[in-house]
């Protein structure tokens, strides 16, 4: 879409919504959220800016890639849905990119409850504290973080009151709040991405009609896809797509939020260094999986989704070369080391929310995470390498 044109997403008519809405029922089992059901402000604050975030995102890569084969028609919409979630549904003729607003509240809880923790963030001297005395209570309950959010339209006032909880804890600073505005920003960004990926990449097409060209984010549909027929071997295949769609994912994400002086801006006085830049931006992206994913002591499991652990470690590699090339400011070690502190801090971040320490992990076996961390990209390679170049629809625009 050209530059200067609407930046929602757009519909020839309610029968082209009504057709799209129904199809990506059958395929996902989920509906649309209607937030104009809820108050202005809160349905913004929670819904609105990741999904506007997401629709500019997603509508600028149509002047950063070209097209290499029909791609169809491309919506992001919040699905009617409490659980963390994301999804993907791929048609001939469409794709729907889909948050479920269960993930918009809980993404947004958690950041708000991390960055109130001075153990986790620091007290610095540019932080000033709030001018306002806010209505919401310390009440983005820390038990309910991983569980289904409530979603429903409630009785009261129907001012933002009402829905305090989706809006708090309001951290003790300006700048904390800001902070957790961005890191909520560069999580739904890489998401957004990711199921992206899915698209141009053309992963429907190597998994065939089984899955039904709809990819989910949370491991927890493992039971959804045996009870569709796949197998041991798809369930690897899954895995090898989901680290190629990070892989692809990151590269589109990571310069949002980690070059030049565009990322000290982004992250305000957060981070003063690329390096600093790229641990925020990798600390986003880790909460996020902690988020929707269990992070068992199996690092070598099945299912759909790799381990967390091995997974960032294989989207690292992936982005070793493009730093490097960058030259900005960032090499390999500052990698490693992001890549390190990033998983500490996570771990130390979800320990004193309180939180399921089955959610837990940590490089304690360095060798098996990289063991398993390059047998996915080998394997990758070496079932997809060929026909990833020939399947995918979309190429990165070479300059001149």
């Amino acid at each position: 879409m050209p530059p200067g044109e609407s930046t929602s997403p757009q519909y020839a008519s309610d029968l082209e919504r009504t057709y799209v809405e129904e199809e990506f029922l059958a395929a996902s089992g989920g509906r649309f959220f209607n937030a104009s059901r809820f108050p202005e402000a809160t349905a913004e604050a929670v819904f609105g800016d990741p999904l506007t975030w997401a629709s500019i995102q997603i509508e600028k890569l149509h002047c950063a890639l070209v097209p290499s084969g029909p791609l169809g028609k491309l919506y992001v919409e919040i699905a009617e849905d409490p659980s963390i979630n994301a999804c993907v549904v791929s048609r001939p003729s469409f794709s729907v990119i889909s948050f479920n607003a269960g993930l918009c509240v809980r993404l947004r809880q958690l950041f708000l409850c991390v960055v109130s923790d001075e153990s986790i963030f620091e007290r610095r001297e540019f932080e000033r504290e709030l001018d306002f005395v806010a209505f919401v209570p310390d009440g983005a309950y820390r038990d309910d973080l991983v569980r289904p959010a409530d979603i429903r339209v409630r009785r009261g006032t129907e001012g933002d009151s009402d829905y305090a909880d989706w809006l708090g804890p309001i951290p003790p600073t300006k700048e904390r709040y800001f902070l957790a505005e961005r890191l909520a920003t560069a999580a739904i960004d890489f998401l957004a991405m990711h199921e992206f990926s899915h698209v141009v990449r053309n992963h429907g097409v190597l998994l065939g009609e089984q899955c039904r060209h709809c990819f989910f984010e949370a491991p927890r549909v493992v039971q959804m896809a045996a009870s569709s027929g796949l197998g041991r071997d798809d369930e690897r295949t899954n895995q090898l797509l989901e680290v190629d769609a990070d892989q692809w994912a990151s590269h589109l994400s990571m310069l949002k939020f980690t070059s030049g002086e565009h990322s000290v801006s982004y992250w305000g006085k957060w981070a003063t260094t690329r390096p600093d830049s790229l641990k925020l931006w990798l600390f986003a992206v880790t909460m996020m999986w902690m988020l929707l994913d269990g992070w068992d002591e199996n690092l070598d499991r099945g299912g759909t989704h790799p381990h967390p652990a091995p997974r960032l470690l294989a989207m690292l590699l992936g982005l070793d070369a493009q730093i490097n090339a960058d030259h900005d400011g960032v090499c390999g070690m500052d990698l490693y080391d992001a890549c390190v502190q990033t998983a500490r801090l996570s771990r130390r971040a979800w320990c004193n929310l309180g939180l399921s320490v089955d959610r837990l992990y940590s490089f304690l076996d360095m060798n098996q995470v990289s063991a398993i961390a390059n047998r996915l990209i080998d394997g990758r390679d070496e079932q997809f390498g060929v026909a990833l170049e020939k399947q995918h629809l979309w190429r990165v625009r070479r300059p001149g």
